[in-house]
């Protein structure tokens, strides 16, 4: 999905990990390319014809994986932080119709808390942190099936946001 939306104006911060600055809460971008697995790759090959793909190696013990090159207007813009507006759990459900519903910032937090590496590290401070993101954002479940489906209803989000 993250590469799918970077393919369609949405500027790449990060597709795996967030770097978050404890002082400002802004996000730290780390643009660099993005890994694809498995059917994932046909399917933005179809979605983003224009986009830069590495060579796949097959049979590795991801499969067949490859890395597509961020968008130039993501490396131009990679020392620029960026303020959070959603914390959205994204899941792939092969067929499944779009769903994006509200979440409680509360479960968006424990949300962010369960996807934190590093989290146990930080103490009090990556607590602060996260509640701070937390405090700035709308938190959504997403669900998706499709690629097109799911890059609508963003660029829909987006201008309900605006």
């Amino acid at each position: 999905m993250c590469a799918g939306l970077v393919h369609r104006g949405w500027r790449l911060l990060s597709d795996e990990l967030t770097l978050v600055d404890p002082q400002s809460g802004e996000i730290v971008p780390l643009v660099r390319p993005i890994s694809l697995k498995n059917a994932s790759i046909d399917v933005l090959r179809r979605f983003a014809p224009l986009a830069v793909f590495g060579r796949v190696v097959h049979e590795t013990t991801k499969g067949s994986v490859c890395h597509v090159r961020p968008p130039p207007e993501s490396v131009a813009a990679q020392y620029q932080l960026a303020r959070p507006a959603w914390v959205v759990v994204p899941k792939y459900v092969r067929g499944a119709a779009t769903s994006l519903e509200p979440l409680s910032r509360a479960r968006g937090f424990m949300k962010l808390v369960e996807n934190t590496f590093n989290y146990h590290v930080h103490g009090g401070a990556g607590f602060a942190t996260l509640a701070s993101v937390i405090d700035q954002c709308s938190c959504f479940d997403f669900e998706y099936g499709d690629l097109e489906d799911a890059a609508r209803v963003f660029a829909e989000l987006a201008s309900h946001s605006a």
